[in-house]
């Protein structure tokens, strides 16, 4: 229902599953079907800091709000446990080595995973730990590094991408902002606003939400212009030159914002209440049993993660049961 892919290949009766950045919403249980038929697994799957999403917030007073990504948790421990649901053996980080090359996303490198990183916190008793950029023989099962050269980072100007931040919108454009914005009928409801600041100034879309609650995104008018004509926001989002504040909001998925405009709207075509209902409703039948899977067990250590896990100090006594616990939760049962 988020627009996103799994990708299992047999070769040689070994199965790669790349999660790509999907995960395994509600199609768990079926990957772990076709896992179990398996001896040699192998999971290729995003991973990281926590980057690869919009970290450019700033508070009402202009601050920036410093991402949870700056706490660098252990990479290969999330890895283990995205392992871990589906039962798969192997594990190497896959579609997570991008880097900042604009000199106004330059400052979100300081957030991006080194490669060492990866295997840090990795669960080496139940999962082996392939490093990234690596050979594997399909007959053999050898696993060879292939050690390339990092390339080097060429810093560019916006100006490189047709982006100059002193440049407003031009005439019909902002009809054009509210026409796609008021169009997503879930947006429209949740949000009273969006202001689009754009070439020091301020240009606000009235929405019919709870009032005050909004958002401001400061953004050069190329870019924004694009993502509006061919439809694509999210790559504006995960692009981290724009810059986002909240207003009465905790974050881009309150009421659904980020899912009902980039994944419903812009790649699923749904735009109305009744389309979302329609198009939800349809995904929730082909998932079948994974679905209740995922919407009652997700909520379950939802509330392990946000009561437990996430205010422990890290690798107290106490924080070591409940991460016990919450191993216990996504296992696969025998």
């Amino acid at each position: 229902m988020i627009q996103d892919s799994v990708l299992l290949i047999d070769v040689n009766k070994r199965l790669f599953v790349n999660l790509n950045d999907a995960g395994s919403r509600d199609c768990t249980l079926l990957i772990r079907k076709v896992v179990a038929q398996y001896q040699h697994s192998y999971l290729m799957c995003l991973s990281g800091y926590g980057d690869a999403d919009m970290i450019n917030f700033y508070d009402e007073s202009g601050v920036f709000i410093v991402p949870p990504a700056s706490q660098k948790p252990p990479v290969g421990r999330q890895m283990s446990l995205r392992a871990l649901s589906p039962g798969i053996g192997n594990v190497t980080p896959f579609s997570s080595f991008h880097s900042y090359q604009r000199t106004d996303s330059i400052w979100a490198q300081n957030y991006v995973t080194p490669l060492d990183e990866y295997s840090r916190g990795f669960d080496h008793k139940n999962h082996n730990f392939i490093p990234a950029f690596s050979h594997v023989d399909c007959v053999t099962g050898e696993v060879t590094p292939l050690n390339p050269e990092s390339m080097e980072t060429v810093v560019r100007r916006p100006e490189d991408f047709g982006d100059n931040w002193s440049d407003g919108l031009e005439r019909g454009e902002i009809d054009k902002l509210s026409n796609y914005f008021r169009g997503k009928e879930r947006v429209r409801d949740y949000l009273s606003f969006i202001n689009f600041r754009v070439g020091g100034r301020d240009n606000f879309i009235s929405l019919d939400g709870k009032q005050d609650r909004g958002i401001t995104f400061e953004v050069p008018r190329n870019s924004l212009m694009i993502a509006i004509d061919y439809e694509i926001f999210d790559d504006l989002l995960i692009g981290n030159f724009m810059k986002t504040t909240l207003h009465k909001m905790g974050s881009l998925y309150d009421g659904d914002f980020n899912f009902a405009v980039t994944k419903f709207g812009d790649n699923g075509r749904v735009n109305t209440h009744r389309e979302v209902d329609t198009y939800l409703c349809e995904y929730r039948r082909r998932a079948g049993a994974d679905w209740y899977y995922h919407h009652l067990y997700e909520s379950l250590l939802d509330r392990v993660r946000s009561r437990t896990i996430a205010y422990l100090p890290r690798e107290s006594p106490t924080w070591r049961v409940a991460y016990q616990l919450y191993r216990m939760l996504v296992a696969p049962p025998h």
